[in-house]
């Protein structure tokens, strides 16, 4: 059917049902009473209805921690975020949320400690991706960084720093060694000072 140059489509079971339900919405055209964003989906999806019909279904039958989701996701991220649509929930949104966390106390009247921080922070971003790989979130793509930006200093991108192959081999050489040359020390293997 269309009017005004619109074309407006509805599926039904059979041809006798297609017939009464273009003649109601004729009907409702010409009295103005038909609205068109009441048909609409809504594309916004919120966190709650991401977590609650999406995640913890998938982490239920793949997850052996899907309780400990829950529970975080209903004592922190339910409160502040279940009812915003994904597309609000920004960078600051996180940084607020942890801030509040951080001034926050539990149960026994203590601080939240970082690692509860950090597991939550853990569970939003993994729900972000989940959302991406799914398809659920319609936004634009987001890269794949960390949203956690630490308690403090960030560890170097490298555990140790760049040592050559050849570096622990001079490093026992004669000159590096703890001992004296003229020592009275009688195993084979004498102790030296190395990069480590």
């Amino acid at each position: 059917m269309s009017n005004k140059g619109k074309r407006h489509a509805r599926v039904v079971d059979n041809l006798t049902m297609a017939r009464e339900v273009e003649g109601a919405i004729k009907g409702d055209l010409v009295r103005d009473e038909y609205d068109f964003v009441d048909h609409k989906a809504d594309d916004k999806v919120t966190l709650k209805v991401l977590f609650d019909n999406h995640f913890l279904p998938w982490a239920k039958e793949d997850k052996r921690t899907w309780r400990n989701d829950r529970d975080l996701y209903d004592c922190h991220l339910k409160p502040r975020l279940g009812g915003k649509a994904l597309e609000e929930i920004t960078a600051f949104e996180t940084e607020k949320m942890k801030l509040a966390m951080k001034k926050a106390k539990n149960k026994q009247g203590r601080p939240f400690t970082p690692v509860t921080i950090k597991h939550v922070v853990v569970l939003l971003k993994r729900l972000f991706n989940l959302a991406n790989r799914w398809r659920i979130h319609k936004g634009a793509p987001r890269p794949r960084r960390s949203v956690f930006t630490g308690f403090g200093t960030r560890l170097p991108p490298s555990w140790f720093p760049p040592v050559s192959i050849s570096a622990p081999l001079g490093a026992c050489s004669p000159t590096n060694r703890l001992l004296p040359p003229n020592d009275t020390h009688t195993s084979a293997m004498k102790p030296c000072a190395g990069p480590w």
